[in-house]
């Protein structure tokens, strides 16, 4: 059962960290159009 919690807990933070990626990418993507922006 002990491998059952380890695989969760795999998987959980390896959705963690896709999120926190998607979020990082989401900011530098925000952050890209706000430089468009101001230039025009």
């Amino acid at each position: 059962s002990s491998q059952k919690v380890i695989n969760m807990a795999k998987i959980v933070l390896s959705n963690v960290g896709a999120l926190m990626d998607y979020h990082a990418i989401e900011r530098l993507y925000q952050n890209l159009l706000i430089q468009q922006y101001s230039k025009t």
